[in-house]
């Protein structure tokens, strides 16, 4: 993730990843199964709110919007010929984190986060569900401050 700070206090950060992969598994009678496999990207972009910063330890709080782009539905055989389709979600985010300060500029961060990720389910062109992911991010970075203190 990337934060510009607009103020001392007031940042806004943009989180950025590599695809992410997921399977999906439903119901066939009593048994449960892999339908498919997707990937995913899910840029989101958060109002950030730092308090303490003239300390060493910095937490911050955020929320945002998610936007997941998925691409490469992959359909397993228990879907027979049928085409799966899911569409793309924006939905709220919001984050919780800690930078700890090593030195002026480089800096320790934790952070937890949330998205709301909802997608409509297509089975040969006809809605037939909603897959609902909304994860929690956990994540430990290394950080460098451009610019001044």
């Amino acid at each position: 993730d990337f934060t510009y700070m607009v103020s001392n206090n007031f940042g806004i950060e943009l989180l950025a990843a590599l695809p992410f992969k997921h399977d999906i598994d439903g119901r066939i009678g009593s048994d449960t199964v892999e339908l498919a496999s997707i990937k995913h990207l899910p840029p989101t972009l958060s109002a950030v709110y730092h308090f303490n910063t003239a300390g060493r330890w910095q937490p911050y709080l955020g929320a945002g919007l998610n936007w997941t782009i998925i691409f490469d539905e992959d359909e397993k055989d228990a879907l027979g010929d049928a085409s799966l389709k899911l569409s793309n979600s924006v939905g709220f985010a919001a984050v919780a984190g800690l930078d700890i300060a090593v030195t002026e500029r480089f800096y320790l961060n934790g952070n937890i986060r949330w998205m709301n990720i909802e997608s409509d389910v297509k089975l040969d062109g006809v809605e037939v569900t909603t897959a609902k992911i909304d994860p929690l991010i956990y994540a430990i970075n290394v950080g460098w401050r451009l610019g001044g203190g």
